[in-house]
């Protein structure tokens, strides 16, 4: 008897928008002590037309790929404003993958709006945080 012990890599949390006008910054939580090995975790985030999930099919955009950082900015993605997509991140070490987690957005109706002036994710994190 064969026994085989599959180790399931822990997925990152609490997903998180952070949007200006027509910004997206896509954060989520990862606690780096939960890995016993030591060896760097990356993360791969994707997106996709929600109308799409339904297909058998599915053609996720990727994003940002094996990236170090637990954000990821989909702002040059073409996110239509009224569109309804979903994202998705996943974890990557030692050759296992996390699950997937997704999130459900809607730049119209997740999206903030300064009306004067224009802040830069990369200068001014001065922005609203919507979680849904």
């Amino acid at each position: 008897v064969y026994f085989l012990l599959s180790v399931l890599l822990p997925v990152p949390q609490n997903l998180t928008l952070l949007t200006l006008n027509t910004e997206y910054l896509l954060t989520w939580d990862w606690d780096r002590d939960q890995m016993t090995t030591g060896n760097t975790v990356t993360f791969t985030a994707e997106y996709m037309g929600k109308y799409k999930m339904q297909r058998k099919k599915k053609n996720w955009s990727r994003v940002c790929e094996r990236t170090i950082h637990t954000h990821c900015n989909f702002t040059g993605s073409d996110l239509h404003y009224l569109g309804m997509y979903v994202l998705r991140v996943r974890a990557s070490a030692d050759g296992l993958n996390s699950d997937w987690v997704l999130k459900d957005f809607c730049p119209d109706k997740d999206g903030e709006r300064e009306e004067m002036g224009k802040t830069d994710f990369g200068t001014d994190l001065k922005t609203q945080t919507k979680e849904r």
